[in-house]
């Protein structure tokens, strides 16, 4: 039996700035090809030490970068960026977090 997952639209915020908390700071939905997309995550609550990944795919499903980051003691944040010398390209995108490989949560945004 496949369990149904439902992701949070809000957990996972995108934008262009990142806080001194880890946090995104400035969001947005929208960039240029030449901007850095960040992604943060809420990891307050979590044990440190579990692992974080974080997809980035197009909107026909081309991964365009996947990564895995450790939760460090005492984050409240966790945040991961994409950019141009990622292979990031005009089009839509989605961000995916799983956090100990269990979904918690997606952003949407566009690149023109």
């Amino acid at each position: 039996m496949v369990q149904e997952v439902v992701l949070a639209n809000d957990t996972v915020m995108v934008g262009s700035a990142v806080g001194p908390d880890g946090a995104v700071s400035a969001t947005k939905r929208s960039y240029a090809a030449s901007d850095t997309v960040y992604a943060s995550v809420p990891v307050d609550g979590y044990a440190p030490g579990k692992e974080v990944a974080i997809y980035w795919f197009s909107s026909k499903g081309v991964s365009i970068k996947d990564e895995r980051k450790p939760i460090p003691t005492g984050a409240k944040f966790l945040n991961f960026s994409v950019g141009k010398a990622d292979g990031l390209f005009a089009g839509s995108f989605t961000a995916q977090v799983d956090i100990d490989d269990a979904p918690v949560g997606m952003a949407d945004f566009t690149v023109k």
